[in-house]
């Protein structure tokens, strides 16, 4: 009901639902657990350096990562679910926008799709984080809502 919240996705049992609602303070979106059955929210942390109208915040299926859109809506952060260490810069503004950020079911690979002054349609990089790679899909484009690998 505050105009501007984005899903970003469910705790690995189901429990919490998570939303990204604007700061109060300017400063970034807020990152918030809603417990379902009882419907009680709780104020994580501050998604630092988010996109002031659209992070596309997604929880990792594990449960313990949140990768985001930035402020300057290009590059891509994440950050850990303690809410206690600081966000760390994936993807350095390769474009013009970040326009769709997802995790693999495992939890192993992340997808981000990227409008380009190069590209007609979003190129889209999967992104491994251990070990740290990235890889363009050549071919594919689109705005990325989720990934299957058979």
């Amino acid at each position: 009901n505050l105009g501007y919240e984005s899903l970003a996705g469910w705790s690995p049992d189901g429990r919490l639902v998570y939303f990204a609602i604007p700061g109060a303070t300017g400063n970034g979106f807020m990152l918030r657990a809603v417990e379902v059955s009882t419907g009680d929210t709780r104020d994580l942390f501050i998604l630092e350096n988010s996109s002031a109208k659209a992070p596309f915040p997604v929880v990792s299926p594990d449960g313990q990562w949140v990768a985001y859109r930035a402020r300057d809506n290009s590059s891509v952060y994440l950050k850990a679910m303690d809410g206690a260490s600081p966000a760390w810069l994936l993807i350095d503004n390769p474009g013009l926008a970040t326009s769709g950020i997802a995790w693999e079911k495992a939890g192993h690979l992340l997808a981000a799709s990227m409008i380009t002054a190069e590209n007609p349609g979003d190129v889209i990089v999967l992104l491994q984080l251990d070990p740290c790679e990235v890889y363009l899909l050549p071919g594919v484009s689109g705005t990325v809502e989720g990934i299957w690998i058979p």
